[in-house]
């Protein structure tokens, strides 16, 4: 087990039963909290035991007004993410503006949580 920031024990993710997350891509379909949800992003550290992270359409409006929400690979351990070997292809043009503003997030987003709420 490593230790967080605020020295509480974190699960490593090159354990067997986490090293999946390391394999995940865009398109992706992961079970989180119980509905489907498909991965719009992903950023993997430069090390194995690094820290990944994890974009998603957002499920409700939040104080960002962000058409996205972000999850740690330690977030999703957390809530027992579950890989559902399916992919969904992301080709309508609200997939590649959500996809813009994931990958430009210190600009003004151009969807905002309205735009992309219930998505998967």
């Amino acid at each position: 087990m490593a230790r967080d920031y605020f020295d509480r024990r974190m699960p490593l993710i090159t354990t067997d039963k986490w090293r999946w997350l390391r394999e995940v891509k865009v398109g992706d379909v992961l079970k989180v909290n119980g509905s489907l949800r498909v991965v719009r992003g992903v950023s993997h550290g430069p090390f194995p035991d690094s820290r990944s992270t994890f974009s998603f359409a957002i499920k409700r409006c939040s104080w960002t007004r962000r058409g996205y929400t972000v999850y740690t690979s330690s977030d999703l351990i957390t809530l027992g993410a579950l890989r559902m070997n399916k992919r969904m292809p992301l080709r309508t043009k609200l997939d590649r503006v959500l996809s813009e503003d994931i990958s430009k997030s210190l600009k003004k987003p151009q969807l905002s949580c309205c735009d992309v709420e219930g998505m998967y």
